[in-house]
């Protein structure tokens, strides 16, 4: 029988140092080579702090906030950082070995160099990083969304990035011997001179990809995604080796393409019988004659400007019309690359859009009460009059957003990142604001804070007449 008063906790059994010292008095001091092993720093707040050279070999930092924090060197082997949010945090030549960083946020992160052998980041959000030269050799990313990433040069053997949105990547001269890029969305990238022997790119998105220089000796390619804009080497021709062309009139019946982004493709005259288009996204794509018998498209995005057949009423199609004034209350947009749209006065209440990409979108007087922001980008989005009241905005990215009479009474506003944002007569009483980054945003006399709150105190700046 267990003797409950003696039994070990679980931080003790996986070794953590019971604290000695409140988390919350590391916050923005330098920690500069300081010994921090498995320390148990789980939910601690350490955004703007400098780690530079510190050794936490085996920390829990599980929902441990280190947004901005300088890491570079310093070793994390072994770490549990599930659930992290690291934005914008400077990791370069960091030891990350054997680290576990599911779900974590790194995106903007500086990790030139950083050693991530034998790493999980299943499901990590690692958007627009600087990886080049790192080494990622049997990294775990499958399902990582890794848009705009940087790594030229990285080492990557046996790599596992099966299902991982990776569009507009740059990959050149990556060695990716043996690497696992099955279902990977490799749309736009740069995979130049890159070195794929004995990959594994079945069911890969490679349209609009630069594969030029690539040796891709052994390397497998059936099920595969290509285009015209596909450039490849002169001795690999893509539909021999069991790609499948997307353009007009080929024959893509039963193909899986679901979530793909199809945006602006020419599909007119196409078979696409049995197909699944589930969760794709068909704006501004061309349709007409296309054969569509069979097919599921439960989710899919479209516009006004896609051209479906004759037979096909738009208003009859289940899934999410991306314009002005469309009602899309609860809709399932996680993830969804909405950048640039247009959605003013839309209604989007209640609808879960973690981790979507919003940047530059218009979304004047859009309805979002209720609705789910977590991990989601804004950046420089206009939400000028938006209702956003109970929203939830855990680590929202809304760097230079316009909010101009916007209403955020009782959001939840967890680590949002509102620098420089325009938020003259908005309503933010009702939030939480300790944790909110507002350096240089701007207010007004119209501006409704909660109470107490001081905004000079947050680095915000009053609004001058004249701007």
């Amino acid at each position: 029988m267990v003797d409950t008063q003696t039994a070990p906790t679980r931080s003790e059994s996986r070794g953590w140092r019971p604290r000695d010292f409140d988390p919350a008095t590391l916050r923005g001091k330098d920690l500069g080579g300081v010994d921090l092993r498995k320390q148990n720093l789980s939910g601690a707040v350490l955004s703007d702090t400098n780690f530079g050279g510190a050794d936490l070999h085996g920390c829990n930092l599980v929902s441990a906030n280190l947004a901005l924090a300088n890491l570079s060197g310093v070793t994390l082997d072994h770490a549990f950082l599930t659930d992290g949010y690291l934005h914008g945090a400077n990791l370069r030549y960091a030891k990350l070995r054997g680290t576990l960083l599911t779900r974590a946020v790194l995106r903007g992160c500086i990790m030139q160099g950083a050693d991530f052998h034998g790493a999980e980041l299943t499901d990590a959000s690692v958007e627009w990083v600087d990886m080049e030269g790192a080494y990622l050799t049997a990294t775990d990313l499958r399902r990582a969304h890794m848009m705009g990433a940087k790594l030229r040069e990285a080492q990557m053997h046996a790599t596992d990035m099966r299902g991982a949105r990776m569009d507009g990547v740059n990959l050149q001269k990556a060695m990716m011997w043996e690497a696992f890029l099955g279902k990977a969305r490799l749309h736009d990238a740069d995979l130049s001179e890159a070195y794929l022997q004995a990959a594994d790119l079945r069911g890969a998105d490679l349209r609009g990809a630069d594969m030029t220089g690539v040796d891709f000796y052994r390397a497998r390619f059936e099920g595969a995604l290509y285009d015209a804009a596909t450039k490849t080497p002169e001795e690999l021709d893509l539909r021999v080796a069991g790609a499948r062309l997307i353009g007009p009139g080929e024959d893509l019946h039963g193909l899986d393409l679901r979530g793909v982004d199809l945006r602006r493709a020419d599909l007119h005259e196409t078979n696409l019988e049995g197909a699944d288009l589930r969760n794709a996204d068909l704006r501004d794509t061309d349709l007409r004659g296309a054969k569509l018998k069979g097919i599921k498209v439960r989710g899919i995005l479209y516009d006004d400007a896609t051209r479906f057949p004759g037979v096909v009423r738009p208003e009859k199609v289940p899934g999410y019309r991306i314009t002005p004034h469309t009602s899309l209350p609860s809709a399932n947009l996680k993830w969804a690359d909405l950048r640039d749209a247009h959605l003013q006065e839309a209604d989007l209440t209640q609808a879960d859009l973690s981790g979507a990409y919003m940047d530059a979108a218009y979304l004047d007087n859009v309805d979002l009460s209720g609705a789910v922001l977590y991990n989601a980008s804004l950046r420089g989005a206009t939400l000028d009059g938006a209702n956003m009241q109970s929203a939830f905005l855990h680590g929202t990215m809304m760097r230079g957003a316009s909010m101009r009479h916007a209403n955020l009474h009782g959001a939840y506003v967890l680590w949002v990142d509102l620098t420089e944002a325009d938020l003259r007569d908005a309503d933010l009483t009702g939030t939480v604001l300790t944790e909110a980054r507002l350096h240089r945003a701007i207010y007004n006399p119209g501006t409704k804070f909660p109470p107490g709150f001081k905004p000079a105190d947050a680095g915000m700046r009053p609004y001058v007449e004249g701007e």
